[in-house]
């Protein structure tokens, strides 16, 4: 339907040299396709959407007023983008030779392949763990109490810890910083879920994406370098957590029972008080 074929689309809030970073690596790397580039900030206001129409004129930009959060801004970013695929890409990533190809190529070849996630590698080159089963009612009660600090194996389950990184497969779920679809399946499915301000939308995605018989797959042979959080790091602990909390119980919402939602509806105010805690003895560090 278009000169290109692929729409990498990155979302970016408040971290202009590591966007910088990521598009130079899409430039400047082996790729074997023809894509574009757009980015859509999320009103940084640190000179991001300058910067990037400075060096890199080539490249789609959108510059929002307000945080309009990731799943609105992937929606805008679709509606300007081209390509019959997109990859949704991490503002503060660097994508290595090939990626672009692998997960398109993988796509293109696969017709019941809803989504295509790559290989997550830290900057150390050492494995990001990014496969994750579908969260359960016990993972987010973990997760709101924090008690995953004190007893790590109490998620082990949840997020994959016997995965074979080496080895693509059929999983769940895939990490949003580096998520393949094609404009097809966004269109069946009516794309993310807008609703998600940030955090499970890419869950909520692979989730509807398996219940309309499609399947998600991880191609190792994708690779990625994500600084991790670089974004979030500038949040204190409780605005965070109220983020987090905000995706969470609108996932819990609409996939559990209701009698599994007010349970843990309950915890709600025990997760902002530990956040809350955190914030304080990191401010007297």
């Amino acid at each position: 339907m278009s000169e290109v074929k692929l729409s990498v689309i990155i979302v970016s809030w408040r971290v202009k040299d590591l966007l910088l970073q990521t598009i130079d690596s899409l430039y400047s790397t082996e790729q074997n396709i023809d894509f574009e580039v757009i980015v859509v900030d999320n009103a940084s206001n640190d000179g991001s959407v300058e910067a990037v129409r400075k060096n890199y004129p080539q490249v789609i930009t959108l510059s929002n007023k307000e945080n309009l959060g990731f799943a609105q801004a992937c929606w805008q970013g679709v509606e300007l983008a081209r390509g019959d695929f997109f990859i949704f890409l991490n503002d503060d990533t660097k994508v290595l030779d090939n990626s672009l190809y692998f997960i398109t190529k993988t796509l293109e070849e696969n017709e019941n392949y809803g989504v295509v996630g790559g290989m997550i590698l830290n900057p150390d080159e050492t494995i990001q763990p990014s496969v994750r089963k579908f969260p359960k009612v016990k993972d987010f009660l973990v997760l709101l109490l924090k008690l995953q600090h004190l007893f790590p194996s109490l998620l082990n389950n949840y997020l994959e810890k016997n995965f074979n990184y080496q080895q693509s497969a059929q999983v769940d779920q895939v990490m949003g910083a580096f998520f393949g679809t094609s404009r097809q399946v966004w269109n069946k499915l009516n794309g993310f879920d807008k609703n998600f301000f940030i955090w499970f939308e890419e869950v909520d995605f692979c989730l509807r994406a398996k219940q309309s018989g499609l399947l998600v797959y991880y191609q190792s042979a994708a690779k990625i370098i994500h600084y991790r959080r670089s974004s979030f790091k500038q949040l204190l602990a409780l605005p965070e957590q109220i983020l987090f909390n905000r995706s969470l119980f609108y996932y819990a919402k609409k996939h559990f029972k209701k009698i599994d939602f007010y349970f843990l509806k309950v915890f709600e105010p025990i997760s902002l008080f530990l956040a809350l805690l955190v914030q304080i003895l990191e401010r007297k560090k």
